[in-house]
């Protein structure tokens, strides 16, 4: 399946011309938190799409903090923008989870990341999860409160694809909010053994919050 992202406009509003009508129709009626922020580059995965350590997530979070560094980053933005499209791409990077490359230190997503996968990174360090786990995004646009579970735009399609091409490798799959919308999505889920979250507001990948999951991880990576 072509990877829709390659077509992914160099400046704002980031939206794919296919995606855009819908979010235009859904952001004319939705409330101000459920609002999709089209001046932040999307973030439907995150980390080699051919990791054997998957994480299903709801959608990027908005927060005070993208806008300021957006607005405010300086060379720390310009790096995080070039390590996002590399990722959305595909492209090679020291860290394919770009946001636990050290250079995006000053980035939400590593402020967020890096303590919901810091068991995993104490235990054996930041580049080898980079290289290991992919997190993959349900709805790939950020918004401060997700509100989108009732269409389907078609660069999900993809992002579908993606996952089910996981479940044939027999991945480790975590499905860390909303399996009711991933099931539904995506039916092979179903019947595949994946784990959840005792907690999901906490999204923490720990022993703790996730202890069958936690020890397939470990078990995995030795």
């Amino acid at each position: 399946m072509r990877n829709p992202w390659l077509s992914l406009p160099e400046v704002a509003p980031f939206v794919l011309e296919s995606d855009k009508q819908s979010i235009l129709d859904f952001n004319r009626i939705a409330r101000p938190y459920h609002q999709i922020h089209l001046e932040e580059l999307p973030e439907p995965y995150t980390g080699n799409p051919l990791a054997n350590i998957i994480l299903l997530n709801l959608n990027p979070g908005f927060y005070k903090r993208n806008e300021l560094f957006r607005r405010e980053g300086g060379d720390a933005y310009t790096y995080f923008v070039k390590a996002n499209r590399a990722n959305l791409i595909h492209g090679y990077q020291e860290y394919p989870f770009y946001h636990l490359d050290p250079n995006n230190k000053e980035s939400p997503g590593y402020y967020w990341w890096s303590r919901k996968l810091k068991q995993l990174i104490s235990r054996y360090e930041a580049k080898k999860v980079a290289s290991e786990v992919c997190a993959i995004e349900y709805f790939p646009y950020l918004s401060e409160h997700f509100g989108c579970d009732h269409f389907i735009m078609p660069s999900q399609r993809y992002t579908f694809h993606l996952v089910e091409e996981a479940l044939k490798r027999n991945a480790c799959v975590i499905v860390m909010r909303r399996k009711n919308l991933w099931e539904r999505a995506i039916p092979l889920l179903k019947d595949y053994h994946y784990f959840t979250l005792k907690v999901p507001q906490v999204a923490a990948i720990s022993e703790k919050n996730c202890p069958d999951g936690y020890r397939e991880i470990v078990k995995m990576l030795g």
